[in-house]
């Protein structure tokens, strides 16, 4: 398909219903030579789709560190670029449980203390997830530990998802493990 598109000079920046373009979708899924071949061909790489998200955010969201240091290191991506969520990569690595890409984008110089709309940051999303590898990475790394705006990165959440283990090593660096959701 990707040949065929060459040759017959189709727009290989059409995005579909979700805004999401063919490059998006061979970094998501880890196709760095396809990638690279719609690159060679003017694929676009700054384009963003429907909900503002870059080749970052879905190659980190697929976990494919090839991608993101191709990216990062030769095509100079924005590692702290915001998706309309204000979502960073390192949001989707850490909700997606990519330890490599998190470690990776934390050398790089990410800002792990980014916080989204809803004002979380990486950190709450490995913590929601259980994912306790990116916890104690994202921890070791002096990510901010304290709760976000619904009061629930030390309590309410974790308990309920059965991640004790993590509320216990929060508590151990700081966050207010006791605070309980506001509403």
């Amino acid at each position: 398909m990707i040949h065929f598109a060459g040759v017959y000079h189709e727009d290989l920046n059409q995005q579909d219903k979700e805004g999401t373009t063919s490059l998006d979708y061979a970094f998501n899924y880890g196709h760095l030579d396809i990638a690279k071949y719609l690159i060679k061909k003017d694929a676009r790489l700054d384009a963003s789709g429907q909900f503002g998200k870059t080749s970052l955010h879905y190659a980190s969201e697929g976990g494919h560190l090839e991608v993101i240091k191709y990216l990062v290191d030769e095509k100079s991506a924005d590692i702290n670029a915001c998706d309309n969520n204000r979502q960073t990569s390192l949001h989707y690595a850490s909700h997606n449980n990519h330890f490599n890409v998190v470690q990776y984008l934390a050398q790089k110089g990410v800002d792990i203390n980014a916080s989204d709309q809803l004002g979380k940051t990486g950190l709450h999303y490995a913590c929601q997830k259980g994912h306790l590898k990116v916890v104690q990475y994202l921890v070791e790394k002096d990510t901010y530990v304290d709760n976000d705006e619904d009061s629930r990165i030390g309590h309410s959440n974790h308990p309920r998802g059965g991640h004790l283990n993590i509320v216990a090593g929060l508590g151990e660096k700081g966050a207010d493990v006791n605070a309980s959701d506001e509403d």
